[in-house]
């Protein structure tokens, strides 16, 4: 019976060593401790043996089987851990001209904003970008506003600096544009 069992321990252990995947493994695993593998149909040889020669069997079935799970856990463990690492990536060269980008497209806004000015720049009004940081002349003073009127008041004005204020409306720009190019009619 020992020589049965070395043989099958032997070539458990062949098999094991050529499974390449863990699915091989696992085939491997069916065959020899599955429920109709090659440990089993040795185990069901216990029913025809005497209660001695039953234990001394059962014990080197067990150490069989103990063999055989330990070898199977440790190629599962090398196997899942190449399977981890998977293929090894080639390093990227430095030296090799990037790829190009896809050139960009223009938001309908933006365009239609650029539209709607050359047509109005065609009609003889002028385009003039001016700054969001106004001075308290041309944001309150140059429109009348005295220095009570509630538009003046923190909670409704962002001061930035002393006499520095965000435009508030677009009058501001306007009365700097009258300032810079005359008086009217300007189209601005």
């Amino acid at each position: 019976m020992s020589d049965n069992n070395d043989a099958l321990v032997e070539a458990a252990m062949e098999s094991i060593a050529a499974a390449q995947t863990l699915a091989e493994l696992d085939e491997v695993r069916v065959q020899y401790l599955g429920k109709k593998g090659k440990l089993k149909s040795l185990q069901q040889q216990l029913k025809s043996l005497s209660p001695e020669e039953k234990r001394e069997f059962g014990k080197t079935l067990n150490a069989v089987k103990e063999s055989i799970q330990t070898a199977l856990a440790e190629k599962k463990e090398v196997l899942e851990a190449s399977e981890k690492t998977g293929p090894q990536i080639d390093a990227i060269d430095v030296t090799l001209p990037g790829v190009r980008s896809l050139p960009g497209h223009r938001h309908p806004l933006m365009a239609t904003m650029e539209e709607v000015k050359s047509i109005l720049i065609g009609l003889g009004f002028r385009y003039d970008d001016y700054p969001e940081v106004e001075t308290e002349f041309f944001n309150f003073d140059a429109l009348n506003t005295p220095d009570w009127h509630p538009a003046r008041d923190m909670h409704d004005s962002f001061y930035t600096t002393v006499g520095n204020v965000l435009r508030t409306h677009t009058s501001a720009f306007q009365t700097r544009a009258m300032k810079q190019f005359g008086p009217p009619p300007l189209r601005a």
